[in-house]
């Protein structure tokens, strides 16, 4: 199971962008969660994260990109 954490790169509805923040947050919520640096991936879509063009995307708005070589050394 992979995680995602601060410094990682997604794909949103917004363009590519690295991850600046995390928020966890009840469902329903879109702000007032907990500050954290690290999600299973899984859990993303309890989360919004902060972008580094600006903008914001929830969790079930983003899709995390692998580059290969983390793929390679997970063989």
């Amino acid at each position: 199971m992979d995680k995602i954490k601060i410094g990682d790169t997604l794909n949103t509805k917004h363009g590519i962008s690295t991850i600046t923040g995390i928020e966890m947050v009840e469902p329903g919520q879109s702000d007032g969660g907990i500050e954290i640096t690290e999600i299973w991936e899984c859990d993303k879509d309890r989360c919004v994260f902060d972008l580094e063009n600006g903008h914001y995307a929830y969790g079930d708005q983003v899709t995390v990109i692998r580059s290969t070589t983390e793929n390679h050394n997970k063989l």
